[in-house]
């Protein structure tokens, strides 16, 4: 995940540098260009309009001219600019805002002669020293220059006849390019952290929800192998089982003493209860896990759960008790799956009391139609290292506990569509909710 993550920040990192490049260089561009077009169009209007397109030609005499007198007046009092130079269509100059470039002669340079072809490239350049001490009008603040050169059209739009070249130092529009730049540059990052972030979010929720999905397929293939041996044992069980009952029964046959006749035919009770999990087991092993689905009366298995362990409570003076609303909801699900759920939970609050103890049954229909069973203990509670670990196989709390009661719970209640939740109360003991959906609910 860690090289995953450092790669996708280096290839984030890339491609926003180079939008931010892009963008940047484009608006760059961009917004001297949308300048000269503007100053193209009004110097081409105003050269129309004053009729000079003849102070252009080889054989007039250009600057002297009425016509170019408006011309030169409007270039001497452009905003921004330092620098205005007049040429003919072949290359030659005729007037100049500086009039140390009057006898200088033709400065040639690609701008020119762009303009001179017809097309219009205005640049952003360092201002050179010779220029910032040579001039007056240039801010001392000032760093760098636009230049561009403009052509100017024949009256019929066929021809060239001359191009002005403009070298200016508009602050509010190159104060506006760097801070344009600025921006687009902090969107750029700022979108690729946001993006980082929501990939990194992405990643790590999906490599948990993996590690989820891992470890439940583990914990499955250990359960698996473990159903595997327990029905290898519970069909080995059968047969001693069997005999012990049939001991059972011959000695309540002989003339016993009141005493030892109820130990006795507690042996073969709970024989015929073990043999009839046994069986349930066995079945429910080789059935369907969807087909063999019935519906469940849950208060009628609530009652018989309490009673398989009535004479255990008895011996340790526990007092269980059971509180409901409302009629019997039924869900669908074998009685003995759900006979097998609470059989776990109370063997273990059960185990966990002391003599005194009191455990209490609540059974509610929640407003989504589902049954919910609250089995509530006053127990010493769940030590805090345990809570993570409580659903892990094979990872039990008692000493002679084996860790998958609450795990096979766990899987039959979700497997029937609902939760179960096991957490300690906030003043003793321990609280479970069973929720399961009802036969309502799924009809």
């Amino acid at each position: 995940m860690r090289r995953f993550a450092i790669l996708s920040f280096l290839v984030i990192v890339a491609t926003t540098a180079t939008l931010g490049f892009f963008l940047s260089s484009y608006l760059t561009r961009q917004m001297p260009f949308q300048d000269a077009v503007e100053a193209t169009e009004s110097l081409n209007a105003l050269v129309r309009a004053e009729g000079a397109e003849r102070g252009f030609h080889e054989d007039s005499q250009g600057a002297d001219t009425p016509e170019m007198a408006v011309i030169l007046r409007y270039l001497q009092h452009l905003p921004d600019v330092y620098l205005a130079t007049i040429y003919r269509a072949d290359g030659s100059m005729i007037w100049s805002t500086d009039g140390t470039l009057n006898s200088a002669g033709v400065q040639e340079n690609d701008q020119l002669a762009g303009a001179l072809s017809g097309t219009l490239n205005p640049e952003i350049r360092p201002l050179p020293q010779a220029d910032r001490h040579g001039l007056s009008a240039i801010p001392p603040s000032a760093t760098s220059f636009v230049t561009f050169a403009i052509p100017i059209w024949s009256s019929d739009d066929t021809s060239i006849v001359g191009a002005v070249e403009i070298r200016k130092v508009p602050e509010t529009l190159l104060g506006s390019i760097g801070r344009v730049t600025h921006l687009a540059w902090a969107s750029e990052a700022v979108a690729g952290a946001v993006l980082f972030c929501g990939l990194l979010l992405v990643v790590i929720y999906t490599t948990r929800v993996l590690q989820r999905h891992e470890a439940r397929l583990i914990e499955r293939e250990r359960l698996a192998v473990v159903g595997e041996m327990a029905s290898s044992v519970a069909h080995g069980l059968r047969n001693p089982l069997a005999a012990i009952r049939s001991c059972a029964e011959l000695v309540l046959d002989d003339d016993l003493p009141a005493s030892a006749r109820g130990p006795v035919s507690d042996i073969v009770e709970q024989s015929e209860r073990l043999e009839s999990w046994i069986r349930s087991f066995l079945t429910r092993a080789l059935e369907d896990p969807v087909g063999g689905v019935g519906n469940t009366d849950v208060d009628q298995v609530i009652g018989k759960c309490l009673e398989n362990f009535l004479s255990q409570m008895r011996d340790r003076g526990i007092v269980a008790e059971f509180a409901y609303r409302g009629r019997s909801p039924c869900v669908v699900a074998q009685s003995s799956e759900v006979e097998q759920v609470l059989n776990s939970i109370l063997s273990n609050s059960i185990e966990a009391m002391q003599a005194g103890g009191k455990i209490k049954i609540s059974r509610d229909i929640q407003s989504d139609g589902q049954v919910c069973i609250l089995i509530e203990d006053n127990g010493p509670g769940i030590p805090g290292e345990m809570v993570r670990r409580l659903f892990s196989p094979f990872e039990s709390g008692k000493s002679t506990g084996l860790g998958i009661g609450l795990v096979l719970a766990r899987g039959i209640v979700e497997r029937l569509g609902g939760s179960l939740e096991l957490r300690n109360r906030k003043r003793r003991g321990v609280e479970v909710m069973c929720t399961i959906p009802t036969c309502d609910t799924l009809s």
